[in-house]
């Protein structure tokens, strides 16, 4: 998360908007609608209010929710001797967490790795620690395959670790 970020400021102002927003229109059909109107209705337009205003807020969190929260992970370091990526924190990668491992290749992204979360540093980053190569490749030939890849071209996705079994 962004360090200037101000959760009473994010979450506020659209639940404000929503309020705003609902409530000048309960005012307009009260204000219109006349005096019998306002007498016999006041009440309905005074609780949808109240629920389209949550509803309204609710709907907005589901959207920003789902385009913040799921992002890849940039590759910082690899460490060849130990297969070891060292990435970028995302709220989805926590410890023990199985990850699969891809080489960008152009426009296709090429199957390099399983691995599992193994550590998160003191300063947010986090270990990754490769398993076995997708090739069934051995140790030192999955070393030498991860060593021609640039940081960049890591690509690092949600995975399962298929050796535990369901």
């Amino acid at each position: 998360m962004n360090a200037t970020f101000n959760p009473y400021i994010h979450y506020g102002k659209p639940a404000l908007g929503s309020l705003l927003a609902f409530a000048t229109i309960a005012a307009l059909l009260l204000g219109l609608g006349g005096e019998q109107f306002r007498a016999g209705y006041w009440q309905y337009v005074a609780i949808n209010t109240a629920y389209l205003t949550v509803t309204g807020f609710l709907i907005w969190l589901v959207f920003d929710v789902r385009s913040s929260r799921f992002k890849l992970p940039s590759v910082k370091k690899r460490i060849d001797d130990h297969l070891i990526l060292v990435c970028g924190r995302e709220d989805w990668l926590g410890y023990d967490a199985a990850v699969a491992i891809y080489e960008r290749d152009g426009d296709y992204e090429s199957p390099l790795a399983t691995g599992l979360v193994s550590n998160i540093q003191a300063n947010g980053l986090v270990q990754i620690q490769i398993i076995e190569g997708f090739n069934n490749e051995d140790e030192a030939a999955l070393k030498t395959r991860m060593q021609g890849v640039q940081l960049t071209d890591f690509i690092i996705k949600p995975g399962q670790d298929w050796r535990r079994g369901s």
